[in-house]
């Protein structure tokens, strides 16, 4: 597995980097590979030992979703296989716990970041771009139109899903959940009309 983690580490450094323009504002630039790159993480996920879990663990403790994936969603919204691609990652790493598997806590830490960056209005509107040609087509969508309104509703229903963390009962009766601020924001985007 050693000479995997290698270059599964290969592979999420050739999605893109963060860059200054002018010395103040900080853009996510993809690179050239950056396609083939999301390909190949929706490999390493699809063949990650459902027990172990190793790749989705080494994609968490390096925050790709947080650093690379939701950047290049909201960075580039109208590349439509990007974000396509992205959303696919999107949804394998944030499947429901199994909780028969290892490290259950770990798994929903990671979860619980991964929900964290992903209410936001940004990232919730660039996703949402994927359904509107499908949408428009309905109803005679094409088998793409349906496999792509089907990967978003499954991303969505995996995020609804990921439990908010425990937090001390004083601090919860002043903080609106993640759960909550979730729903609005689907709302706001129109997910659930």
């Amino acid at each position: 597995m050693e000479g995997e983690l290698d270059l599964l580490l290969s592979v999420a450094g050739g999605l893109g980097r963060w860059q200054y323009v002018d010395d103040l504002k900080r853009v996510y630039v993809k690179d050239n590979d950056c396609l083939a790159c999301l390909r190949d993480l929706q490999r390493f996920l699809r063949r990650d030992d459902p027990d172990l879990r190793e790749v989705f663990f080494k994609l968490g403790e390096l925050q790709i979703i947080e650093n690379d994936v939701i950047p290049l969603v909201t960075t580039y919204p109208t590349d439509k296989d990007l974000v396509y691609h992205a959303l696919k990652v999107l949804t394998f790493m944030t499947m429901p716990v199994d909780e028969m598997t290892a490290k259950v806590p770990k798994q929903y830490s990671i979860l619980a970041d991964i929900k964290r960056v992903c209410i936001s209005k940004d990232v919730l509107a660039a996703l949402m771009t994927l359904s509107a040609g499908p949408l428009s087509r309905h109803p005679r969508m094409s088998e793409e139109d349906h496999q792509a309104l089907q990967l978003l509703l499954t991303f969505f229903r995996n995020l609804v899903s990921i439990p908010d963390p425990p937090v001390a009962a004083a601090a919860a009766a002043l903080q609106n959940s993640m759960q909550d601020t979730l729903l609005q924001a689907l709302f706001d985007e129109s997910v659930l009309d």
